[in-house]
């Protein structure tokens, strides 16, 4: 994982994945379950919240959280 990451190209990344041109609060739900299908690895509604500006970050986001959005990026399923 690289040490530094924009996380709104992430976010990006993530939609494409998903297939989502329009992201809304709602989603999130929905790529919660869909990525920790994908990685075996739990990741929250709000932590995605958080990441598409659905919900305030307080805090910057942790290696856990890292790891898992970019696992389910690089996952060549689905």
């Amino acid at each position: 994982m690289n040490k530094e990451v924009d996380i709104n190209k992430l976010g990006l990344s993530i939609c494409a994945k998903a297939g989502i041109k329009y992201i809304t609060s709602g989603d999130c739900q929905y790529l919660s379950i869909e990525i920790s299908k994908a990685v075996n690895k739990p990741i929250s509604t709000t932590t995605l919240k958080r990441v598409f500006g659905f919900a305030a970050v307080k805090f910057n986001f942790s290696k856990h959280t890292m790891t898992v959005l970019c696992e389910y990026i690089e996952n060549p399923k689905k």
